[in-house]
């Protein structure tokens, strides 16, 4: 017995030694390549699994970094290394700038690698991330950071907002990475309208886009056609670029190019310019010269066309305090707006309140699809078919000599003073059956169901005195406003087109009952 126990025990050494590992190491998953030359510029996004591939960065910095970036998976591959290249240039050229910007920012990678270069090295630095939204990936990318850095909470603040309400300072150093064609002139003229340094990478350039840029006293050559010709010599990317390092040099700028790795991105051109012919190791460089500023302010940039959010008035860069109270997520707001002109006979009117309940009619029926081949055939987004477990009634159906008499009402109501009639919605009719699907919560793709509220806002734009007709133009805008979700053109034109047919609608009564058209659509 002695002597089997010392075999098992002997078996079991050499199994434990040898067989084990032997084992693990054939049902181990090989460990991934290190990638391959190029694959920075991949777009396939970072997952938790690929941070071993950056365990033999040369910089622990980036190391770290890219381990908070993978653990997002939310971030393509590509952005990481743009973001790396562009934020240690510009670290190395603007090491004493003390605040930065990242306008165009998105998820807001360069504003945070901008504030870990500086803060590594012990130096004080804050950063401001800009943008018309921002996305989802801007949380999760800041709670990564912040649970990587702790220390670094409160040093960076996003702000929701358009470029034209960016109001920039010497003091602030004006960064951005791929803002889109002509996106990118809009953060040059923001950096030279407060006489800032800035450092640019373009890209998506356009000669069908872009114009000539209008931040500087350009030379008489550099005009629309000149820049044409120009890049049917040496191409659309260089001109474009050459012309706004042209316009920086002319409003006083030392422009400075730059070159990041081809393989990250095509578009690896780094424009950083500072104002005055300043010291590039400094971002206090004085300012632009005081009689271009003064021709910049009379240039104000519009809102950008279809904007869906309210705009703030002013985003002071430099003001700590003033873009911590405006930072965050605003609350939504999606607006789209229509118009309608009509003449009208001279002194007779047609109430604002009257069209705006016409509006609100418009934008509260549901679709009814029709079998046979109508217009309305359309359900709209976020309807769904079956039935639902909701007890909210059905919105009842587009009738329209129900929203002209509730737009007769509403209008006779505001002109006499009385109180205003019952919400519009009620105004509509319903089928028969309506009240019985209802009662259970049934709804069928024939009958869909949306809880969006869209208020309406009317307001009267231009009027047109027709002289010897006895009658105007009047042209009326109105605008859709949903605090709950965007709203689509395609929506929006619906309602149009029913707004329009109750207003046809309206005038064919009037003029059957021998009064003649009250007005008449142009």
């Amino acid at each position: 017995m002695r002597g089997l126990s010392s075999l098992v025990r002997g078996l079991s050494s050499i199994i434990a030694r040898v067989m084990v590992p032997s084992l693990v190491r054939a049902f181990r998953p090989p460990l991934r390549a290190l990638p391959k030359p190029g694959w920075q510029g991949s777009r396939t996004k970072l997952r938790p699994r690929d941070t071993r591939e950056f365990e033999l960065a040369d910089s622990h910095l980036f190391r770290d970094i890219a381990g908070a970036v993978c653990s997002t998976a939310t971030l393509p591959r590509k952005e990481l290394f743009e973001a790396w290249e562009v934020a240690s240039r510009v670290d190395a050229k603007f090491p004493n700038a003390t605040r930065v910007a990242d306008l165009a920012a998105g998820h807001g990678l360069l504003g945070w690698m901008l504030l870990l270069l500086a803060w590594t090295d012990g130096r004080p630095r804050s950063a401001v991330c800009v943008d018309v939204r921002m996305p989802a990936s801007a949380d999760t990318l800041s709670e990564a950071m912040l649970q990587r850095w702790p220390d670094l909470r409160g040093s960076l603040d996003y702000v929701e907002g358009g470029l034209e309400h960016v109001q920039s300072d010497p003091s602030v150093l004006i960064t951005s990475v791929h803002a889109c064609g002509p996106l990118t002139d809009a953060v040059l003229e923001r950096a030279v309208r407060g006489g800032a340094p800035v450092a640019v990478m373009p890209c998506c350039h356009s000669l069908r886009k872009q114009a000539v840029p209008q931040y500087g006293s350009l030379p008489e050559l550099l005009t629309v056609d000149a820049l044409r010709e120009r890049a049917a010599d040496i191409g659309a990317v260089p001109a474009i670029d050459s012309a706004r390092i042209e316009a920086l040099r002319a409003m006083g700028y030392l422009v400075l190019e730059e070159y990041v790795d081809p393989t990250v991105t095509p578009y690896n051109k780094l424009i950083m310019a500072l104002p005055n012919g300043g010291d590039a190791s400094s971002a206090h460089v004085g300012t632009a010269p005081a009689e271009a500023r003064e021709s910049l302010g009379r240039l104000e940039t519009p809102p950008a066309k279809g904007s869906t959010r309210r705009e703030l008035r002013s985003i002071p860069l430099m003001d700590v305090a003033a873009i911590r109270a405006i930072s965050g997520r605003r609350p939504f707001e999606s607006r789209r707006s229509m118009e309608v002109s009509l003449w009208l006979p001279e002194g007779a009117a047609l109430s604002e309140v009257a069209l705006a309940t016409l509006a609100e009619l418009a934008s509260a029926a549901a679709w009814r699809p029709r079998s046979d081949g109508g217009a309305e055939t359309a359900v709209p987004p976020g309807a769904q078919g079956g039935r639902t477990h909701s007890r909210r009634k059905r919105r009842p159906y587009w009738d329209v000599e129900a929203a002209v008499l509730a737009a007769r009402e509403a209008g006779a109501s505001t002109a006499s003073g009385t109180p205003p009639p019952a919400k519009a919605e009620e105004k509509l009719g319903r089928d028969d059956d309506d009240d019985d699907e209802a009662s259970d919560g049934g709804a069928s793709a024939e009958q869909p169901v949306l809880g969006t509220r869209v208020e309406v806002e009317v307001a009267l734009r231009e009027t047109y005195h027709a002289e010897g007709s006895g009658r105007r133009a009047c042209a009326f805008s109105i605008e859709f406003v949903s605090k709950e979700r965007e709203l689509s053109r395609g929506e929006v034109g619906m309602w149009q087109a029913r707004v329009r047919e109750a207003l046809e609608w309206w005038a064919a009564d009037e003029g059957a009952n021998g009064g003649g058209p009250v007005f008449e659509l142009r």
